[in-house]
């Protein structure tokens, strides 16, 4: 599964990780992926490693600048909303790059959430809430044009007595 990484690399945290994790080092090549990334980028652990960081950017068509960015800076980068191409059909991520030096060597981890999952949720929550607020308003305008109607009804039915009597 590992190819270059230092075999005392503390990878079992992120193994386990429901989050995609791609680690990449200093010559731009994909090291280490974890289970989430080969579930999230369609791919298995085999193929992902013979990629650079540009053919993984140009597979999945999302732009490698930042990242890159990431090695000259010793520093991070975020974005919070990416979309990548898997299997030509969209994904919305979450993605996030950290510069990370370990044993002398300087890496890159990139960390990948996918937020399409979570968006449908809060869609879904939104349309029942908004159903329930119509029911709510449903229910109160029913109710406020029964009372009338209900007046309406007995004061017709006392003037059809009247108009009765009168005939009478």
């Amino acid at each position: 599964m590992l190819k270059k990484l230092p075999t005392d690399f503390p990878l079992a945290i992120i193994e386990e990780a429901h989050t995609a994790f791609i680690i990449i080092d200093e010559a731009l090549n994909l090291i280490y992926a974890n289970t989430a990334s080969e579930l999230l980028l369609s791919q298995s652990n085999h193929r992902l490693h013979q990629l650079s960081l540009n053919q993984l950017a140009e597979h999945y068509h999302f732009n490698p600048v930042a990242i890159k960015q990431v090695f000259i800076d010793k520093g991070a980068f975020s974005e919070s909303e990416t979309t990548l191409l898997v299997d030509s059909r969209p994904v919305l991520v979450s993605l996030s790059a950290s510069h990370l030096f370990f044993q002398q060597n300087a890496y890159v981890i990139i960390e990948m959430r996918c937020i399409e999952q979570q968006r449908k949720i809060s869609q879904v929550h939104y349309q029942e809430h908004q159903q329930k607020a119509t029911q709510e308003l449903v229910r109160g305008l029913a109710h406020e044009i029964k009372n009338p109607l209900s007046g309406l009804r007995g004061a017709c039915a006392i003037t059809r007595k009247r108009i009765t009597v009168s005939r009478a």
